[in-house]
């Protein structure tokens, strides 16, 4: 099985659980296996998209 590193950051856990969830089963059936990568648990801030 091949193995790649995956970095979630902290959107996709919180925001859109059912992504992480369908690309690793669609990943293993493929016979890829995701790795996450230790000590890596947030991304940068989002942008700002507007002010009010």
């Amino acid at each position: 099985m091949t193995k790649y590193a995956i970095f979630l950051g902290c959107t996709i856990p919180a925001r859109q659980p059912s992504y992480e969830l369908s690309a690793r089963k669609a990943l293993e059936k493929l016979g890829v296996e995701l790795v996450d990568l230790d000590n890596m648990t947030c991304c940068a801030p989002p942008p700002i998209e507007s002010v009010a």
